[in-house]
Parts: C-alpha cells; sequence; structure tokens
C-alpha cells in the first residue's frame, strides 16, 4: 500500500476570513493593476524547470531536487503533507550511490527507502498503491556546468539501466486523471526517467521529443519547486498578509480599509508560522510598516497606493513582491501547523519597490542593514584619511 498523505490540522481563528472574501476585496480594489498583482501572486506558477507546466496554480505539482530536501533537512513525513503529491527528482548519479549502498547493505534512511521503491508510476499500478511521494531519474547538464562531457559519458549506463528495469519515459497517464485533477497526486502519472544532453558539437540526447516551441500537454507536470504553496490555508494566508500591506500604503482607499482592515490585522495577529505571528513578522521582522505606514524597507521610503498600479514593471518605484530569504537560496521551511513550505511562504513575503528588490540580493532584510552600516563606516573612515592626508 502507498504511505497516506498526512492531513495538517489548522489552529482555529477568532473569525476566519475566506476566499470568497479576499476576492470580494480584491474586485473593490479602484487599481486594474493592483487587483492583476494580487491575483498573480498566487495565481500562476511560474514555467521553469523540467517538464514543466504552463501557468497552472501555484497549488500543484512540483518536483524537488534531491539535494535541496537533503540540504534542507526534510523528511518523507514532511513530504507526505503535500496535498498535491510530490515527485523527487533524483539524478543518476544520487541514484547510483543509494543503489551502491544497498549492494553493501548500508542502512538507508527513511526517506532513500520510500524514494527508492517508489520510482516512477508503472502504467498498470492500481491508483490505490501509488505513493503521493516518487522519484523520477533523471540524467541532465548539472548545474553551474559548462558542458556536459560526464552527462555523455554516463549515458551509455542510463540506457542499459532502462532497458533492464523497463522503464519508460515519465508523462501523464490520461486514463487514471479525475476530473480537474490533472496536476494534483501522483497518480495521473506514468513513467520513471527524463534526460536532456546537450551543449558542444555532439547531437544532443533526449527523452521528450516534440517539433515546435510548446512544450506537449502530455508533457507538461510539474510547477515550480521554489514558489509551489502547498495548501489553500497557506494561500489565503499569503493573500491576507499582502493585503494587510497593500491596505498600509498611503492613499489607500479609506472606506475599503476601514470595512477590512481590523479582520486582516486580527488574522495576521492569531496566524503563527514557525511560533512567529505574521503581525510581528511584518512589524519586527521586515521593518515594512512603520506607525501604521507601509514602507519599502530597503529604501526606506513610504509606499503609495498609486504604485500599485504602475504599468512598467522595470521602472525604479514599480513594485515587487520581495522575499526576506532569496528565492535562489533554495530554503524550504516545515511548519507543523501549516506543512512543508517553499520560498514563497507568508513569513518571507514583502512588497518592495523594484529598485529595492534589485539591492537588496541576496540578503535578508537585516543582513542587508548590518551590510550597509559597516559599509558606512569603512566610508566615514575612508573619507576621515583622506582628509587627514
Amino acid at each position: 500500500m502507498s504511505q497516506p498523505t498526512i492531513i495538517i490540522k489548522n489552529i482555529p481563528k477568532t473569525q476566519s476570513i475566506t476566499k470568497k472574501d479576499i476576492n470580494k476585496l480584491i474586485k473593490e480594489l479602484p487599481n486594474k493593476n493592483a487587483q492583476t498583482k494580487i491575483k498573480n501572486a498566487t495565481g500562476k506558477a511560474s514555467v521553469t524547470g523540467i517538464l514543466s507546466t504552463q501557468r497552472v496554480s501555484k497549488r500543484s505539482r512540483p518536483l524537488l531536487q534531491y539535494y535541496v530536501i537533503k540540504n534542507n533537512n526534510l523528511t518523507l513525513e514532511h513530504l507526505l503533507t503535500i496535498e498535491c503529491g510530490v515527485v523527487v527528482n533524483l539524478s543518476l548519479e544520487i541514484y547510483l550511490e543509494i543503489k551502491e549502498k544497498q549492494q553493501k547493505e548500508i542502512p538507508l534512511d527513511e526517506l532513500d527507502q520510500h524514494l527508492m521503491k517508489n520510482i516512477g508510476v508503472d502504467e498498470s499500478k492500481p491508483s490505490s498503491e501509488i505513493s503521493n511521494v516518487i522519484a523520477i531519474i533523471t540524467l541532465t547538464k548539472q548545474r553551474g556546468e559548462s558542458g556536459s562531457r560526464k552527462e555523455r559519458s554516463q549515458f551509455a549506463e542510463f540506457k542499459e539501466i532502462i532497458e533492464k528495469n523497463g522503464w519508460k519515459r515519465i508523462e501523464r497517464n490520461p486514463n487514471n486523471i479525475k476530473q480537474g485533477q490533472t496536476y494534483k497526486g501522483n497518480d495521473g502519472l506514468k513513467g520513471h526517467y527524463y534526460y536532456l544532453i546537450s551543449g558542444g558539437e555532439q547531437q544532443s540526447e533526449r527523452s521528450h521529443i516534440w517539433n515546435d516551441d510548446k512544450i506537449p500537454s502530455k508533457y507538461q507536470l510539474f510547477t515550480d519547486s521554489l514558489n509551489f504553496i502547498p495548501n489553500i490555508e497557506v494561500e489565503i494566508d499569503i493573500e491576507i498578509a499582502l493585503l494587510y500591506q497593500m491596505m498600509c500604503s498611503v492613499d489607500f482607499p479609506q472606506g475599503l480599509r476601514d470595512k477590512h482592515f481590523a479582520s486582516f490585522e486580527t488574522h495576521l495577529k492569531e496566524t503563527y508560522y514557525n511560533d512567529k505571528s505574521l503581525f510581528d513578522t511584518l512589524h519586527e521582522d521586515f521593518n515594512c510598516i512603520i506607525n501604521g505606514i507601509l514602507y519599502d524597507p530597503i529604501r526606506c521610503i513610504p509606499i503609495r497606493f498609486e504604485q500599485f498600479g504602475m504599468d512598467k514593471c522595470y521602472d525604479k518605484d514599480a513594485l515587487n513582491i520581495c522575499h526576506n530569504i532569496a528565492v535562489e537560496k533554495e530554503t524550504m521551511e516545515y511548519d507543523k501547523n501549516k506543512g512543508l513550505l517553499s520560498s514563497f511562504r507568508p513569513n518571507n513575503l514583502f512588497w518592495g519597490t523594484h529598485l529595492g528588490n534589485m539591492n537588496q540580493q541576496h540578503f535578508t532584510v537585516k543582513e542587508y542593514w548590518e551590510e550597509q552600516e559597516k559599509i558606512i563606516k569603512r566610508r566615514k573612515q575612508l573619507i576621515n584619511y583622506s582628509i587627514s592626508s
């Protein structure tokens, strides 16, 4: 039997804000671009990575890199909390390392044991026996490498392994997809592997081939793992946190603020991620709300509601959704009440200007200002040295 999905139980709040309430507020925003910014925040996943979906919900099946799972000390229990199912990208190299441990009878941890027993999905396997956490074996150019010489040398061995195990390329299984569940659950998949070896003068090797630029629907399988949302509760928390910040912007319509602000603030005070309320995170960690006014915490300037409507997204004052811990750091957190969280989690997001976002680079807000203080100190010393000499 497959491992059951672990259900996360949320702590009840004084007054629940529903998705319907949020959508009503969004429609009431007088600025269409502001409406779009909020809708896009949780609406559509990025089109990135292996066999990517095309702008579907962020609450869809992600493909998680094995090294990201290990670097964040995640366990099988953590992965099983993802309601939409998860597929682990197990490179051929890691697969062979784990296989060697098995042959030498070196004990494996629970996750590795599970992945080796759940490589891909056999088409004939009953849905009841398909785990919510499976692995696919991949062979692609490694991050940071300019060529693919290593992968080409491994390709012949990979083909032998594929043939020996009777594996097939991973794709949709239309016979098992329930209505409205195309991108949820692993029972809608069949197959075991993916490879793409390109670069240099040699011919590319591809497991999945199509003729034009648009990926065929049967190969649109996985959402962006760094920005996926695990469940509707987290999606609501993200939208409430972003809308609350928006309501703190200068010149936000007073009537809308009077109608919604108190309930949104109460929700943030009662909603905890890793033992800290979202209200305290915004005010203490990000310092983006000062005396009830929304600020860009990097440039230290107030944000006006009209900025949410700016058309040119690369204008220095246009607003971006910023991450306190950069996406590139590939952090994931397990929260006992919320489940497994990607970098797109409500306790990691704030509004900032485009210029502020660029200036922040890979620093957290706190790290950025610690670095700035060092720079200011060095500059003063340099100027004083120049004057004295």
